[in-house]
C-alpha cells in the first residue's frame, strides 16, 4: 500500500483510504500490480486450494456469519453438521491459518480472510445453498441464544441503628442482645 501511494504521488491518499473502506475493493486495494503472488487474495488462495471439499465449504459458509468470531455450535448450524464434525473442520482451517482458535468454543476470522471467504461463497455456492445456510443460522439463534439476565442491584447496606438498639427494614428497634447473661 505504501509502495502504491509513493509510486503515484498525484493520486490523493483519500482515494486509497476509500478503496480500503470498501469491502468489495479491499482485497484489490491490497494487491500489487503485476505481482499476483504477493497479492493478499493470492496468498489466501494457496491455503484455500489445499482444502478438502468439506473444509472449503465450511470456510466459505463461515463468511455468512455476521461477525468475526463464530462459535462452534453456530458454525455447525450454518454448515448443517454436528459440533464435533465442525470442530474437526475448523481445526483443519486453523492448521492452514485461515481461522484461529479463540477460546474454548470459538474461532476467529481476520476481516480480510472473511472477505476472501465471502468472494468464494458468491462464486462457488448457489443462492439456494447460501439461503439455506442463512436460514439454518436464523433458526438456530433464538433456540440457543443465552439470555442475559440483569444482575440484581447490590442491596444497600442497612443503616446502623443507634447504640442500645438494632434496627430492621421497617425501622422497628429491637433491644440489644446482652452477652453473658443466662
Amino acid at each position: 500500500m505504501a509502495d502504491r501511494a509513493a509510486g503515484r504521488p498525484e493520486r490523493p491518499l483519500a482515494d486509497l483510504v476509500a478503496e480500503l473502506r470498501s469491502e468489495s475493493d479491499r482485497l484489490d486495494a491490497l494487491s500489487m500490480t503485476g505481482d499476483e503472488a504477493a497479492a493478499v487474495r493470492g496468498v489466501f488462495s494457496w491455503s484455500y486450494r489445499a482444502l478438502a471439499p468439506a473444509s472449503a465449504r465450511a470456510f466459505r459458509l463461515l463468511s455468512l456469519y455476521p461477525g468475526l468470531e463464530p462459535s462452534v455450535p453456530a458454525t455447525a448450524a450454518i454448515v448443517g453438521t454436528t459440533p464435533s464434525t465442525i470442530r474437526r473442520l475448523l481445526d483443519g482451517l486453523a492448521g492452514v491459518h485461515l481461522v484461529e482458535e479463540s477460546g474454548r468454543d470459538g474461532y476467529r476470522l481476520h476481516e480480510l480472510v472473511r472477505l476472501y471467504a465471502a468472494e468464494r461463497v458468491r462464486e462457488e455456492d448457489s443462492d439456494a445453498d447460501t439461503d439455506t445456510a442463512i436460514r439454518r443460522l436464523i433458526t438456530w439463534v433464538p433456540a440457543h441464544r443465552r439470555v442475559r439476565r440483569p444482575r440484581a442491584a447490590a442491596a444497600a447496606p442497612a443503616s446502623r441503628p443507634g447504640p442500645g438498639a438494632r434496627g430492621d427494614a421497617a425501622g422497628v428497634r429491637r433491644p440489644r442482645r446482652r452477652h453473658g447473661l443466662v
